[in-house]
C-alpha cells in the first residue's frame, strides 16, 4: 500500500468516526458524546483535507452556539458527506437530497413508518 492509499484508508476511518461521534452528540448531548466528538475533531485536524476542515468548522460553530441541528445544519452535513465521499471514492454521483434522507443525524428514523415519510425530491 503506497502513501496515498494509506491516507485514503485513514481518511475513510476518520470521516466515519466523525459522523458517528456527531450523531452521538446530537442525539445525546452528554459528557461522553461530547468527548467523542472532540476527539473526532482532533483526529480530523490531522487527517482531513482543508475543504473538509472548513465544513467541520461550520458545523462545530453551530454546535458551539447551541444549534439544535436544524435543517440548515443538516444541509451543511449533506455537503460535508458528499465531499467526504468524493475524497474517499474519488467520485460520487449520489444525489445529495437522497443523502439528506439517509442521514439520521439531527433527526430520528421513525420507529414506525408513515406514508408521509416517503422520499420526495425537492
Amino acid at each position: 500500500m503506497d502513501r496515498s492509499e494509506a491516507l485514503f484508508a485513514k481518511r475513510r476511518e476518520v470521516y466515519a468516526a466523525y459522523l458517528l461521534a456527531l450523531h452521538g452528540f446530537v442525539t445525546r448531548r452528554d459528557q461522553v458524546s461530547r468527548d467523542r466528538l472532540d476527539l473526532a475533531n482532533i483526529e480530523a485536524v490531522i487527517f482531513a483535507s482543508d475543504g473538509i476542515l472548513q465544513r467541520l468548522f461550520s458545523i462545530q460553530e453551530g454546535l458551539m452556539m447551541g444549534s439544535d441541528f436544524a435543517y440548515s445544519s443538516r444541509s451543511e452535513l449533506v455537503s460535508l458527506v458528499a465531499e467526504m465521499r468524493r475524497e474517499c471514492f474519488e467520485a460520487t454521483e449520489f444525489d445529495e437530497q437522497k443523502l439528506l434522507y439517509l442521514l439520521a443525524i439531527g433527526r430520528d428514523t421513525p420507529l414506525e413508518g408513515t406514508p408521509e415519510a416517503h422520499f420526495e425530491p425537492e
